[in-house]
C-alpha cells in the first residue's frame, strides 16, 4: 500500500461521510452508553447466518452487518460493489479491493475521537492512549 493511503477511499468519502462514520462507531463499535451497548448486542449479527461470532463487519456504505471469517461480508462487497466494510470489535476499516486493512488520517481521527467519548462515558480513563488498546489493556493495575 503506497504511503498516501488506500485510493478506494475516496468513494466514500462524500457526503455526510462523517456523520455516517461516527453513528457508526458510536452505535455498533465502541457503544459508550448502556442504551447504545443493548442496541449493540441485539442487532451486530451476520445478516447471511445468524451468528454473532465470525469477526462481524459492517459495509461502510449500507451497514449491512456480516462475517468476515465465513467471508459473508465479501459476497455482498463483491455483490453491491460496496468494497469498505468496518470490524465491529476494534473498528478497523477494511478494503475489498485492496485485500487489506486500510489507513486513512481523517477516518483514524473520528476512531479516536469516537473511542475516548466511549471510554468517558464508561468512566475510563483515556490519557496516554491509543485508540487499538482496550481499556482493561492500558490500566494493568
Amino acid at each position: 500500500m503506497s504511503p498516501a493511503g488506500c485510493p478506494h477511499v475516496n468513494g466514500f468519502k462524500v457526503d455526510n461521510w462523517k456523520q455516517n462514520l461516527r453513528l457508526i462507531y458510536q452505535c455498533f463499535v465502541w457503544s459508550g452508553s448502556a442504551e447504545t451497548r443493548k442496541r449493540k448486542a441485539k442487532s451486530c449479527i451476520c445478516h447471511m447466518c445468524g451468528t454473532h461470532l465470525n469477526r462481524l463487519h459492517s459495509c461502510l456504505y449500507c451497514v449491512f452487518f456480516a462475517c468476515f471469517a465465513k467471508k459473508h461480508i465479501h459476497e455482498h462487497a463483491k455483490s453491491k460493489r460496496h468494497n469498505l466494510a468496518i470490524d465491529l470489535l476494534y473498528g478497523g476499516i477494511y478494503c475489498f479491493m485492496c485485500q487489506d486493512y486500510i489507513y486513512d488520517k481523517e477516518m483514524e481521527q473520528i476512531a479516536k475521537e469516537e473511542q475516548r467519548k466511549a471510554w468517558k462515558m464508561q468512566g475510563t480513563a483515556t490519557q496516554n492512549t491509543t485508540h487499538d488498546k482496550p481499556p482493561s489493556e492500558l490500566n494493568p493495575n
